[in-house]
């Protein structure tokens, strides 16, 4: 395993310097000093190597749990579960996390299918806002959640398209409290610009 992860973060490393594009398995295979039939033999194909980078988010997402759960009040708990998610595309970066998309339309390779535990926790934290009435909305937990999750990919695909030049947390935490009807008291405090 320790070839694979090589490969892998060598990988992650040219693309983060160079552009998806601009990097070849030849190059990679250079890098790491291996044959073209080693690298196949840990690695399927270029665009496997994105999904590997993207798999960790919900380890991530466990290791960061007990944060989560040391938040305020439910709807910080909620909001910091995608927080995670989005710095993580974030750290990727608009590039990475375009051509990522772009192998899944191709081939579904289940990248941004949804994670169970990830849902039950998401679905429970958000459950406890609406009895809560931080959350105005309360359409079942689990259908709420599922939506806020879609909205999520979506305004992951807008920053890719504007290639990374806007605020992708703080346009997906306006979307999420407009869509959540949080109680104003929980919204973000937001510089608006003055009259």
């Amino acid at each position: 395993m320790e070839m694979k992860n090589q490969i892998i973060v060598t990988a992650y490393e040219m693309f983060q310097e160079n552009g998806y594009d601009n990097v070849t398995v030849n190059d990679i295979c250079q890098r790491c000093n291996i044959t073209k039939p080693t690298f196949y033999r840990y690695i399927e194909s270029k665009d496997q190597l994105l999904a590997y980078f993207y798999e960790n988010i919900a380890a991530e997402i466990t290791e960061q749990f007990m944060k989560m759960l040391a938040a305020d009040n439910y709807w910080e708990q909620f909001c910091m579960g995608f927080d995670i998610i989005l710095q993580h595309s974030r750290r990727f970066g608009a590039d990475l996390y375009s051509h990522l998309f772009i192998s899944n339309l191709k081939e579904n390779k289940g990248t941004f299918d949804f994670n169970d535990m990830l849902t039950q926790t998401m679905t429970s934290v958000l459950s406890k806002a609406q009895r809560h009435g931080q959350v105005r909305n309360m359409n079942d937990a689990g259908e709420l959640y599922m939506a806020c999750a879609n909205m999520c990919f979506g305004y992951g695909i807008l920053w890719c398209l504007n290639k990374g030049q806007n605020d992708l947390l703080g346009d997906f935490r306006v979307a999420l409290e407009n869509v959540c009807d949080v109680d104003e008291a929980y919204r973000a405090k937001r510089n608006l610009p003055s009259a």
